[in-house]
């Protein structure tokens, strides 16, 4: 399926880079992405798939406009806002690429290929490596 927007909160470093151009390459299924960072606000992103992109200051309410949000982000600041994102009204499901959730056991640890159907039971996801 398709969803309406994915955001990218840290997407000025080189992962939060990296996730937006392999959504491009992968022609990942969204029609829109919002991309947040603190330093880079205000900033424009020519991406080719998604045209031109403002770089949003960061808050819980605008990271909930979007179905999906990935997150590039340190542990801390993950521990601190990644279960207010997650649901919502949009049901808002995080995937967080920072050490912060790897070891907590309400939280699924994915690696798709191998239990990817875990996907679906949370609105929070641990990533098994942040580079």
């Amino acid at each position: 399926g398709s969803v309406d927007c994915v955001g990218i909160i840290g997407c000025s470093g080189a992962v939060g880079k990296e996730m937006l151009k392999c959504m491009e390459d992968r022609g990942f299924p969204t029609k829109s992405v919002k991309l947040f960072a603190k330093r880079s606000a205000g900033q424009v992103v020519e991406s080719a798939k998604f045209g031109q992109i403002t770089i949003e200051p960061f808050s819980v309410e605008s990271a909930q406009d979007c179905e999906i949000v990935l997150m590039a982000v340190s542990g801390g600041f993950s521990t601190e806002w990644a279960k207010q994102i997650a649901g919502g009204p949009k049901n808002t499901v995080v995937v967080d690429n920072s050490s912060a959730w790897r070891y907590n056991d309400e939280v699924p640890l994915v690696v798709p290929e191998i239990n990817g159907e875990k996907i679906s039971s949370s609105s929070l996801i641990a990533n098994p490596n942040c580079t």
